[in-house]
């Protein structure tokens, strides 16, 4: 019995090695922010990209009791992103000393 290989078979895909992914293409608004020891501090309310190489730059977190008060965070604290949530290395009291914008 002989086989042969179809064109189709022969394509090969390949993916990116997971180095070169982007962690924070995960990301999206709503999602829950943990502080470094899981205590929760807000949701995300934007994600800034740099305009030249289109990576994050910068998450603004939603926090408070009402929800009123936003903290710009660098991408580079981001510790772990998982399929719900946003972990950053920021202890909840750390977090709390980080300049805020002011609300809209």
């Amino acid at each position: 019995m002989a086989y042969s290989i179809t064109e189709q078979q022969r394509t090969v895909t390949t993916t990116a090695p997971i180095d070169d992914i982007d962690p924070h293409m995960y990301l999206h608004l709503r999602m829950r922010v943990l502080g470094s020891h899981n205590k929760a501090l807000g949701k995300i309310e934007t994600l800034d990209r740099d305009t030249t190489t289109g990576c994050l730059s910068t998450l603004t977190v939603r926090h408070g009791l009402f929800g009123n008060r936003f903290t710009s965070v660098p991408a580079s604290r981001v510790k772990w992103v998982n399929s719900n949530s946003v972990i950053l290395d920021f202890t909840p009291a750390a977090f709390k000393r980080i300049a805020q914008l002011p609300a809209n």
